[in-house]
């Protein structure tokens, strides 16, 4: 941080103390997955507003892994399909 001039640092403290959400993304208090309530087929209960921490998962290899299999199945680089969810395109 102390590459950063004065004014950005001061605004980064800013928005890591003010902004509840970011406060929330990397507080200490964040429960892991495991942790969480379950509703009644086991599943976590996740508050989006929220978000746990998850363990042992690599983004980066998961989104890779879908798109690529994808891609090779179908042959083509990339869809774009409109989902909907009670009547409106989301």
């Amino acid at each position: 941080m102390d590459t950063y001039p004065q004014e950005v640092q001061e605004q980064f403290y800013d928005f890591l103390h003010n902004v509840p959400f970011i406060r929330w993304m990397v507080s200490e208090d964040r429960p892991e997955v495991w942790e969480l309530e379950r509703d009644s087929e086991g599943k976590a209960i996740i508050d989006v507003t929220k978000p746990p921490l998850l363990s042992n998962t690599d983004y980066s290899v998961i989104s890779f892994k879908y798109v690529s299999i994808f891609s090779f199945k179908s042959g083509k680089s990339f869809s774009i399909v409109a989902h909907t969810w009670s009547g409106f395109i989301v």
